[in-house]
């Protein structure tokens, strides 16, 4: 059982921060607070198991309610007028309801106060009889402490004369727009400009000053910003230059660590996009590229991979939309050398021909060695599974399946690999574990400090984190029978009680980089069957099952569908063209392929059916059961040929009477009808 500790929602704020585009250009960043620490988790009784099932604990954002969800056996026979049944300190006044039938929610009145710690218990005995050392159930929660991030990109040219400039502020935990619009202030001299916003990511405040206007002489841009207002300790500010009018110069040069290598040169106006300029962007050692031009933003995709420090030259030549020159040739050095640890996924497929081997393959970067854990999802299981999630991506894996292998994998390296760049691997997961036709495998792959090759001043040695780790990961068992934890892997728990800097999330030489957000998932399923399903208006799933290797029709496949509640509604056998029609009364959920030890899955919910956009699929719809298609031999007649057609009718029905007549029109291209027959 799922323990209901919205402590996800601060991690979700954090990954927020982490999502800002790497492409905004040199800003300088606030100061911000250290990573916020979880208040000491309450022992609890197990005994309590047997009332409640989940609850809210840990940091919630200040917006929370605070739910509990009992067990079906005690909420069938507890008294659910009971009131009041919460008590907090500091006090809290809200208001008790119920979600559900199971589900008992307390939503605070006002929010709460930032980073504030609140405990509390849940009077069990007013609602039923219970055992006396269970009558109270004890609640510890912490609001997430308020704070936030600005960042910015380089100026964007909308024109010879003018600028804007796009930012962000992002915050730990839900601010009011109103507020954090307050919290920023932008200055052009004496003159205060007034940022368009779009709010429309809770956490991810968008902002962009347009109208900027270029001048005589060079203006500094500034933007200022204080949380004083909304009780943040948080004050900085961020320069960027505004160019005079008729100065054509290289602003910056950036290049994104990405797999594409993508350099952006920042002019200060917009690059005449229609002029040839192939051979004004070099680079040394030579390498052709790619050029795509965005106003002011000359963007670079080097056909060749850097893995060492090359110098990019930007000619003189390069003209603006003005026809103004750079006047002198523009040089700089650019390190590819190396790229942070880092893992990505490679290919997007989930079910996988069945065979003696399972290949899963990946990217990874700057690292000898990756933790490698495979949970399988059981067969009993995976339907119940794919209620709340599809084949590629789910939650809640503890309560589907568990662990069949974990452990450290040596990533192999051949001569023609980078040792701290991308390099493509796979991982055979049969070497592993027995591989089983039908059965899902979710793969998780991470990193640890001691795995990179990114250099850094000491040594990667393993430190007190990885420890807690090998410690952890010897208790496996016990985390994956524990029905109240709230994190779906053990390693997660460790990392988030760790009180780590926030600000050193990005530093691959402190293990704060080395966080689970920076693991990947990918889902395997081994099987031979491709499906397809099709249903119309009259109610008759069309299911057709072919062999993924052959792609030759399955026979005497069994097939079944499923309602969302997973109850059985038609069940039925290929034929040898691999097809089987079977009626639903009512809408199936899930399709269920079985033959010998194979199994496949799919979805036949709407948001799982592949996207007609591209393709004209309409049509008339058939009245009183006939269907007519009218035929000619040919498309085109010139004048004084003689036309032929033929009509075809479909009578579903069988009541058309023999001799039935057929009215034939004729129009001409003024819409004039120049024959009629019957």
């Amino acid at each position: 059982m799922k323990t209901l500790k919205p402590l996800s929602f601060f991690v979700l704020a954090i990954l927020a921060f982490s999502c800002i585009s790497k492409d905004k250009g040199d800003v300088r960043l606030p100061e911000i607070k250290a990573f916020q620490k979880p208040p000491v988790p309450l022992m609890i009784d197990r005994g309590f198991t047997e009332y409640i099932s989940g609850y809210t604990s840990g940091v919630i954002p200040s917006r929370a309610a605070i739910e509990i969800r009992f067990t079906p056996e005690f909420a069938a026979k507890c008294n659910k007028k009971a009131m009041p049944l919460f008590d907090f300190k500091p006090e809290l006044r809200g208001k008790t309801e119920w979600k559900d039938e199971v589900t008992l929610v307390f939503t605070p009145a006002r929010p709460l106060e930032s980073g504030k710690s609140y405990t509390g218990t849940l009077n069990l005995a007013r609602m039923a009889d219970v055992q006396e050392r269970l009558s109270l159930f004890p609640i510890r929660i912490q609001a997430v402490k308020k704070d936030f991030r600005v960042t910015a990109g380089p100026p964007e040219a909308t024109g010879t004369g003018s600028y804007k400039l796009s930012g962000e502020i992002s915050t730990s935990d839900i601010i009011d727009a109103s507020e954090t619009e307050r919290f920023l202030k932008v200055k052009s001299g004496r003159k205060e400009l007034t940022p368009e916003w779009d709010h429309s990511s809770e956490l991810v405040h968008r902002f962009t000053v347009s109208g900027i206007e270029r001048k005589d002489k060079e203006e500094i841009l500034e933007l200022q910003w204080n949380g004083q207002p909304g009780g943040v300790k948080q004050k900085g500010s961020l320069k960027v230059a505004i160019p005079r009018k008729g100065d054509f110069r290289v602003l910056s040069i950036k290049h994104s660590g990405s797999q594409d290598q993508k350099i952006d040169v920042v002019f200060s106006d917009p690059v005449d996009a229609e002029a040839d300029n192939e051979g004004l962007f070099t680079f040394n050692p030579s390498s052709p590229a790619g050029i795509s031009v965005n106003s002011n933003i000359v963007s670079l995709f080097p056909a060749v991979r850097f893995s060492s420090q090359v110098q990019l030259t930007v000619d003189m030549s390069v003209k603006n939309t003005e026809g103004l020159t750079l006047g002198s040739d523009v040089t700089k050095d650019i390190d590819f050398s190396v790229v942070p640890p880092s893992i990505e996924l490679a290919g997007r497929g989930v079910i996988v021909p069945a065979s003696d081997n399972l290949i899963f393959p990946f990217r990874a970067a700057s690292l000898k060695a990756v933790d490698l854990k495979i949970i399988k999802i059981y067969e009993n299981n995976l339907p119940y599974f794919l209620q709340e999630s599809d084949l590629d991506r789910g939650y809640g894996l503890k309560r589907f399946g568990r662990p069949v292998w974990s452990g450290r994998v040596d990533l192999v390296k051949t001569p023609d690999m980078s040792s701290t760049g991308w390099n493509l691997h796979t991982i055979d997961l049969s070497d592993y574990i027995n591989v089983e036709p039908g059965v899902l495998y979710k793969v998780i792959l991470g990193m640890r400090r001691s795995y990179s090759l990114y250099p850094c001043a000491g040594e990667n040695s393993p430190g007190k984190y990885e420890e807690l780790l090998d410690r952890a990961a010897e208790l496996t068992q016990s985390f994956w029978d524990d029905p109240e934890g709230y994190f779906d892997d053990e390693s997660d728990e460790i990392y988030y009680n760790s009180d780590f800097n926030w600000r050193d999330r990005d530093n691959p030489c402190l293990d704060a980089y080395y966080s689970p957000d920076r693991k990947v998932t990918g889902t395997i399923l081994a099987s031979n069957f491709g499906i397809i399903a099709k249903m119309g208006e009259d109610r008759i799933m069309n299911v057709i099952v072919s062999d993924l290797i052959t792609a030759l029709p399955v026979n005497e496949a069994s097939v079944e569908l499923f309602d969302y509640q997973l109850q059985p509604l038609a069940k039925g056998a290929t034929s040898p063209e691999g097809t089987v029609a079977l009626r639903c009364e009512r809408k199936p959920f899930l399709v269920i392929v079985k033959k010998d030890k194979d199994r496949n899955y799919l979805r036949t919910n709407d948001g799982s059916s592949l996207s007609m956009s591209s393709f004209d699929v309409g049509g008339a719809r058939p009245e009183k059961g006939i269907k007519a298609y009218v035929f000619g031999e040919r498309d085109v007649w010139r004048p004084g040929d003689s036309i032929f057609l033929s009509v075809f009718v479909k009578d579903m029905k069988k009541e058309l009477p023999s001799g039935h007549p057929v009215e034939f029109e004729l129009f001409n291209p003024l819409d004039q009808r120049v024959d009629n027959q019957v």
